[in-house]
């Protein structure tokens, strides 16, 4: 099987197509377009008051959220904190939601995260707002 990347205008004409042949689709609720990414990333998941590291491989990233695909099954509706690093120094904590995690043939986990919160972490040893966890 071939694959092919599609660009944004191409991705609205092709769902524009495949709607009119299916009145009963869902529409694409995205506002903003994925951009692919590959790369080891951290998270920490929230339980019980508790926070717990999770490694995991981002798949992809856009303005709202990210994808990533993980060992450990996530609960619908959970939270995770996700600690950003850049380059040139400094970060931020970031709280998201998870909106969608599905098994996969290998043992992982394909799962998707919308951003919630944000709290700059200048030197990367910012501790999570107590509300994340409450």
């Amino acid at each position: 099987m071939r694959i092919i990347t599609l660009t944004d205008d191409e991705k609205t004409q092709l769902l524009s197509v495949l709607s009119e042949l299916d009145p009963d689709a869902p529409p694409d609720r995205r506002t903003h377009s994925r951009h692919n990414a590959s790369g080891d990333i951290c998270l920490y998941t929230i339980a019980a008051q508790k926070i717990k590291r999770l490694q995991a491989s981002l798949i992809n990233v856009s303005a709202n959220g990210l994808g990533f695909s993980a060992f450990k099954e996530l609960k619908k509706d959970s939270k995770v904190i996700i600690r950003v690093r850049f380059i040139e120094g400094g970060g931020s904590l970031i709280l998201a939601v998870i909106r969608n995690c599905r098994s996969l043939n290998n043992g992982l986990f394909q799962v998707g995260v919308q951003f919630s919160e944000k709290v700059e972490d200048p030197r990367g040893d910012t501790m999570p707002p107590m509300d994340w966890v409450l």
